[in-house]
């Protein structure tokens, strides 16, 4: 696990890091998959886990915030029990992402939100699991919309609704980084 937040300290960070087995190819979309959760006992649940891909290793001077936007990055709060967090990440033209950081992008004001189900401790620590990165082959896209359904790049997708009571759809734009939910 890795420290995301010390009550006492302002932005003190500490970021997980692996190298990939191999570097993303460019232009090419990858569904990027892991499981995470709080330390049991924080009494904090928090937004905005990023994951930031790089060419290159990135350091967090100091055990401090790393001031970069991390291509994917979660809503919801994540708490103490495991969560899965699934998105998808384009690989830019010039870049061969070699590196995968995961951790807090963004400044405590903005992230920490006190869980209403226990006492606050002094700190938050993020545990993750099962983190894979899997290229998306063009033909296994699939339109079956009930599941996730990802496109990429110069792809379309058209989308015909219910009007069933409680239905609701939720999609995430990756060239504006707009997340919607109707």
């Amino acid at each position: 696990g890795f420290i995301s937040y010390i009550n006492f300290i302002p932005n003190a960070r500490e970021y997980a890091q692996v190298q990939l087995t191999q570097p993303m190819e460019p232009t090419t979309c990858y569904e990027v998959s892991l499981w995470v959760r709080t330390e049991i006992g924080s009494g904090f649940q928090m937004t905005d886990l990023g994951l930031l891909f790089g060419d290159t290793a990135i350091a967090s001077p100091g055990g401090t915030l790393i001031d970069e936007t991390p291509q994917i990055s979660t809503v919801d709060l994540i708490g103490e029990m495991w969560t899965q967090v699934i998105d998808t990440v384009t690989t830019p033209l010039a870049s061969d992402y070699e590196w995968l950081t995961i951790g807090v992008f963004v400044n405590d004001a903005s992230t920490i939100s006190i869980s209403p189900t226990g006492t606050a401790g002094f700190g938050l620590k993020f545990m993750i699991d099962d983190v894979s990165v899997t290229k998306i082959e063009i033909d296994t896209i699939g339109i079956d919309l009930l599941a996730d359904t990802s496109i990429c790049y110069g792809q379309t997708i058209n989308l015909v609704g219910s009007s069933t009571l409680g239905t609701t759809y939720r999609w995430y734009d990756l060239a504006t980084g707009v997340r919607s939910e109707e």
